[in-house]
């Protein structure tokens, strides 16, 4: 049973339409007492999807014309009572370092790859905090106890990379969100509506884009009774 399971629902108050009723409260995971329902030894690790702003991409004409995709997405596993680099990050990428000498991408075709972090034997542990561009957080899961980190990059190595040259095109908000169906699958990810979640994700993201945003960095989604 997940740890949050009986939040209840409180709306935005200037979002541009209501989230589904099912949807738990929006509460800044820094202001709760997350402990209070958990034992002081076990600490659960939340699934999380991050949205990331794209500079310019993310704003004005740009953000209209490209929709979803004017934002970065990917997932985070991080503890409840987050705190320094004690996290997972996971996003499928296309991007390609330039050689210092020749000046020449590293991948010319920029296929594109998982990139995984957390690990010690690859990228290690991350702080989502020390990011410049992570805009926002939605909670949607809870991995259980036994789960371990080797298993749960594993677990997210098996699903699928983005296609090149298809329609419609295929991006890391692609990726993301079926992350997020295969985690339901296991019952790591609340079950909701995709669809609606990629809706109200952006509706998210454009309010904590924004120059005064009303919704909190960390909310919960989907983990309603």
């Amino acid at each position: 049973m997940y740890a949050f399971a009986h939040i209840l629902c409180l709306l935005g108050p200037n979002q541009q339409r209501p989230l589904h009723d099912s949807h738990p409260a929006n509460i800044d995971i820094r202001s709760t007492p997350l402990q209070a329902a958990l034992t002081s030894e076990i600490i659960p690790l939340l699934v999380i999807l991050a949205l990331y702003h794209r500079d310019k991409l993310s704003h004005g004409n740009s953000r209209r014309f490209l929709g979803v995709k004017a934002y970065h997405w990917g997932i985070l596993v991080t503890p409840a009572s987050q705190r320094g680099s004690d996290s997972h990050a996971f996003a499928a990428s296309d991007a390609s370092d330039i050689d210092p000498v020749t000046f020449r991408l590293g991948d010319p075709n920029m296929d594109w790859f998982l990139d995984a972090k957390g690990l010690a034997e690859s990228k290690g542990l991350i702080d989502p905090a020390r990011s410049g561009k992570l805009i926002g957080r939605l909670v949607v899961g809870e991995v259980p106890d036994d789960v371990t980190p080797q298993a749960l990059h594993d677990f997210f190595a098996t699903v699928p990379l983005p296609v090149k040259n298809t329609d419609p095109q295929q991006s890391c908000v692609t990726w993301a969100v079926a992350a997020v169906e295969e985690a339901q699958k296991k019952g790591w990810v609340r079950k909701f509506d995709v669809d609606r979640m990629k809706e109200d994700a952006l509706a998210y993201a454009d309010d904590r884009n924004s120059q005064d945003p009303t919704e909190p960095e960390v909310k919960y989604y989907g983990l309603g009774a």
